[in-house]
């Protein structure tokens, strides 16, 4: 497509002396691309977006405006951590929300992506020492709840955006989960220990094997693609998945550990070490296995705030690691994996 130029400067005199009205080229995000030639300054109206864009020598920017921006979003919490030794329940997962929202226009929102909880230090049998929930994620007014850590049979287990599992030893509680962002950890009856919460499910109650973690949910938020270059979420086929429970330590005496939920959630390795929360997905670590008390529990994996947005947007983050990329239709997604800052949309 030729590229259109308006050459005359009177056309671009907008103070309160001009009555006309400023006709610019109008044309779709396609059309726009397929444009040679241009010079810096050239200016359109894109019919994709619905907004004024100019071209900057090298990229294409949208005109600032008052209104708000509409962002889709999936924000996503650190899962958490677990204690030591053969009778620990997998922790549950990192708090998942998804929706859409509008944001002000060159206004700084502050973002914050969650760590992974922390794993109970090595060197005692059965020991909580040194393990924590996972940590919050933030956009805006919006906070994912960290995960609830998974305990060994001396204590309750954590309560969080998914619970952690109830470990061995009868009398102690899963952990519970935040409705709309997770579920509760599973039962651990009698020797057994249960599963981590997962966004999608509860955690499984221990049996013969130890109880699963809870699954986590699939999002369209972002491609496959993406998800792998950027290292975020579990890819499985048909979906990238979040927020996946990890799995308890062991069932009844011949039974083995429980398997890590979908998206992210540990498990027990075939050498009896825990495994972690994959980063950057929001999974509980797996319950801490039978060499649990030499390496110390597992830890959770860190979370993730991800954002779909029109394209044509400076975006500016202070404090933050991101990624964009082109997702068609006129929209960028932006992950952001981890940090404390801000972001800026103009």
């Amino acid at each position: 497509m030729a590229n259109t130029k308006i050459t005359n400067p009177e056309l671009f005199n907008l103070g309160a002396n001009n009555t006309a009205a400023t006709q610019l080229p109008v044309m779709t995000t396609t059309q726009r691309t397929a444009m040679t030639g241009l010079s810096v300054g050239e200016m359109i109206f894109n019919s994709t977006t619905d907004k004024v864009e100019y071209f900057d020598g090298t990229k294409w920017y949208g005109i600032t405006y008052d209104a708000p921006i509409p962002v889709q979003y999936l924000v996503v919490a650190g899962g958490g951590g677990t204690g030591t030794g053969t009778f620990s329940g997998g922790a549950g997962a990192g708090g998942y929300l998804t929706g859409t929202t509008t944001v002000a226009n060159a206004t700084p929102i502050p973002v914050t992506v969650g760590l992974g909880g922390s794993a109970a230090t090595a060197g005692n049998t059965y020991s909580n020492v040194g393990v924590s929930n996972g940590y919050d994620s933030i956009f805006d007014s919006i906070t994912a709840t960290g995960g609830g850590f998974g305990s060994t049979y001396v204590k309750n287990s954590g309560s969080g955006g998914s619970g952690g599992g109830e470990a061995a030893q009868y009398t102690h509680l899963v952990g519970t989960g935040i409705p709309g962002q997770g579920f509760n950890g599973g039962p651990g009856p009698g020797n057994t220990t249960g599963g981590g919460g997962g966004a999608s499910n509860l955690g499984g109650a221990g049996g013969y094997t130890g109880g699963n973690g809870g699954d986590g949910k699939n999002t369209s938020i972002l491609t496959q693609a993406m998800a792998s270059s950027s290292s975020v979420g579990q890819v499985i086929s048909g979906g990238v998945y979040f927020s996946g429970g990890g799995g308890g330590s062991r069932g009844y005496s011949s039974g083995g550990p429980g398997i890590g939920g979908s998206g992210g959630g540990g498990g027990i390795a075939s050498n009896g070490f825990p495994i972690n929360g994959t980063p950057n997905t929001g999974g509980g670590g797996g319950g801490g296995g039978l060499q649990a008390a030499t390496v110390g529990g597992a830890s959770g994996g860190s979370g993730v705030v991800i954002l779909r947005h029109s394209t044509g947007l400076n975006i500016a983050t202070v404090g933050l690691t991101k990624t964009t990329f082109q997702a068609g239709g006129g929209e960028e997604v932006t992950i952001i994996t981890a940090g404390t800052g801000t972001i800026e949309f103009t």
